[in-house]
């Protein structure tokens, strides 16, 4: 058994977590946790938006960077991509694990992703996009982005359309406070 072997057998069984078989095929299931875990976006503007100089590199508010090219776009979780949202566990002195907060105070990756992606339609407000065409990213970006372009009045024009579950969704967050009051105060069958 090499070094490495052995030091990842030793911190597995430290985090009292099972053995892994690197070896083993990756699988369908493997990329899909990647893609849920890690999201990011690519959009462009539907017009003649000209693009800048130099791409701008913007912090956003959920601690994500956002590459602003003028006529496009990009975001995902940067420096952030492999420390999994709010924690990273690190093995401490004689293997006690304390946890370091990461990106504190910023949710979990999804709200990160979500309050990045309507950043980013603010982004595109303000540069005068006509419209927006998503070119690539994660799923629950692409609802985010729908959701920040509706509230802003900017027509996605390419790369998603909302099914009837999103639309579900945007009902619920666009409920008013009185509604949310008089859906909680009606009597359930108990």
């Amino acid at each position: 058994m090499s070094d490495i072997e052995q030091q990842t057998d030793q911190t597995l069984k430290q985090l009292r977590l099972p053995k892994v078989d690197w070896k083993r095929p990756i699988t369908h299931e493997d990329i899909a946790y990647l893609l849920a875990h890690y999201p990011f976006l690519q959009m462009v503007s539907s017009g003649d938006t000209p693009a800048l100089p130099e791409p701008k590199l913007i912090l956003a508010r959920s601690g994500w960077v956002i590459h602003l090219y003028g006529e496009a776009l990009s975001c995902s979780p940067g420096g952030l991509l492999f420390q999994g949202g709010d924690f990273r566990v690190l093995l401490g002195e004689h293997g006690m694990l304390p946890t370091e907060i990461i990106n504190p105070g910023k949710g979990t990756v999804h709200k990160q992703a979500f309050d990045t992606a309507q950043e980013m339609v603010e982004l595109a407000k303000r540069y005068s996009w006509p419209g927006i065409r998503i070119v690539d990213g994660h799923p629950s970006m692409y609802f985010a982005i729908w959701i920040g372009a509706e509230r802003n009045g900017i027509p996605i024009v390419g790369g998603y359309v909302p099914n009837q579950e999103d639309q579900r969704k945007m009902a619920l967050m666009q409920r008013s406070p009185e509604e949310d009051q008089a859906i909680r105060a009606k009597p359930t069958l108990g």
